[in-house]
């Protein structure tokens, strides 16, 4: 009997290491997936809100676009992009560096 109950003793704790390692695997595994869509999510804001929202600003502010609509605007951007016009990357890249930096400053200061 004792030594069926160490048997199983010794079985429920290296189960509760193995349950553990995997839940803290899975919750790591689920913040880089938290990251990479925050991440995906601002470079889709880069492109596709940040354009329209330089062009509504500009209506605003200075008046019509020189060279047209906002699909005008928008094959500049893709154009200064293909030039490596470093305000064209700023714009498509500002929102994903901003949301990578709020992950990584949230992750450190929120205790574990």
């Amino acid at each position: 009997m004792r030594v069926m109950s160490a048997r199983k003793t010794a079985n429920a704790k290296s189960s509760s290491k193995k349950s553990t390692t995997r839940s803290s695997q899975g919750k790591r595994g689920s913040a880089i997936r938290t990251d990479v869509l925050w991440i995906g999510l601002g470079l889709l804001a880069g492109a596709l809100l940040i354009p329209p929202l330089i062009w509504v600003t500009g209506l605003i502010i200075i008046g019509p676009y020189a060279n047209g609509g906002l699909w005008a605007l928008w094959t500049d951007v893709i154009q200064a992009l293909q030039d490596g016009s470093w305000a064209a990357w700023v714009t498509l890249l500002a929102p994903a560096t901003l949301a990578a930096i709020w992950r990584l400053s949230w992750r450190w200061l929120t205790p574990r």
